[in-house]
């Protein structure tokens, strides 16, 4: 797996606490203007992790975090969760998190992808997603999504309005 960083914070959600994984590695072209990682554009080997160790971490994380609170999110972040060279990754950890602690953990998704470019074999383990490339002259302080022109969708949305 090719993981920039593993951080818990309370930004990556509006709603929960939340463990955030930024992959490594984004596939747009151009990037988004003013993007929030740059750090994570470029897939690099000093990133790659077996994903034995990613998955104990996350495993860790999620376990402490669900000590104190009653539902936490796992929030799938860069560079981008979408590129080919995360996708497995994406499946596997989603997978993994959602047979351990099923509704107790809320799976969020950022990708500037849109609805109908979404790989559609990914949505049923994901719960929500933000959707659309980030514009920074559209951001809105304080705002989830980060600008304006983002879409916001749960799974269910996203399977009735696509047809998946």
């Amino acid at each position: 797996m090719y993981v920039n960083r593993i951080n818990v914070n309370t930004i990556d959600n509006p709603n929960l606490i939340g463990l955030s994984i930024y992959f490594q590695g984004c596939d747009k072209f151009p990037k988004c203007e003013q993007c929030h990682n740059p750090d994570t554009w470029e897939v690099r080997q000093e990133y790659y992790f077996e994903d034995n160790f990613i998955l104990k971490e996350i495993d860790k994380k999620i376990s402490f975090l669900l000590n104190s609170y009653d539902k936490v999110s796992l929030n799938l972040l860069g560079g981008e969760p979408f590129t080919l060279k995360n996708r497995e990754s994406v499946k596997v950890i989603t997978g993994f998190i959602k047979n351990k602690f099923g509704d107790k953990v809320t799976i969020l998704a950022y990708s500037w992808r849109l609805p109908h470019q979404l790989p559609k074999d990914f949505i049923g383990n994901i719960d929500e997603f933000c959707l659309g490339e980030f514009d920074i002259t559209k951001k809105v302080e304080g705002r989830f999504p980060a600008s304006t022109n983002q879409l916001y969708k749960t799974r269910e949305e996203l399977m009735n309005e696509y047809n998946i």
